[in-house]
């Protein structure tokens, strides 16, 4: 299902290689000018915890980068899927330091899931997809609504007080919202 989703979905190219001793293939943009993707499917999130860096060390660094496509400008646009099918005890935090360290290639890790939940969330990942980390997507934010109300109860202000061109902006008005804050202040 997985290969599916990056051929026809994301128009990715596969690539075979016996070279590759912990995958089986790698995908590249059709032009095999941008982008290369690998990825591993982990039966927990502690198998991912215990493998991702062996896998990528061997077949990311030593065969890809340093050997295929090396002296390219590929080589700096690799990204690492992580895929783990449980979902017992993941700590967002291993997570968050995974994503985070960009040694040697990008890593993204990703729940799998049915094909429409594997589709969301990597769109919300891939530097292919056009939902490229929409952050608004993502069951963790909160709507602009929200966030501008959340902004006027810090800012101390009613909401019926200000006008959509003052919320929106707050920086270009704020002399009229330290007015309006002034005056409620004052009322209190």
């Amino acid at each position: 299902m997985l290969e599916n989703i990056l051929k026809s979905y994301y128009d990715l190219k596969k690539h075979k290689s016996d070279d590759l001793e912990y995958f089986d293939s790698y995908f590249t943009d059709l032009e095999e000018k941008k982008y290369l993707f690998v990825y591993s499917i982990f039966n927990s999130f502690k198998e991912l915890e215990e493998n991702w860096e062996d896998y990528q060390n061997e077949d990311i660094a030593l065969y890809l980068q340093n050997e295929l496509y090396k002296g390219m400008d590929l080589r700096w646009d690799i990204y690492y899927l992580l895929f783990y099918k449980s979902q017992s005890e993941i700590n967002q935090s291993k997570i968050y330091d995974i994503e985070r360290n960009k040694y040697i290639c990008r890593k993204l890790v990703i729940p799998m899931g049915n094909e429409k939940e594997l589709i969301n969330n990597l769109n919300l990942k891939l530097p292919i997809s056009k939902n490229f980390y929409n952050l608004s997507q993502s069951t963790k934010s909160f709507s602009e609504k929200d966030f501008y109300e959340k902004l006027i109860k810090k800012m101390g202000i009613k909401n019926s007080k200000l006008s959509k061109n003052e919320i929106f902006n707050p920086l270009e008005n704020k002399d009229e919202i330290r007015k309006l804050a002034f005056e409620e202040s004052d009322t209190l």
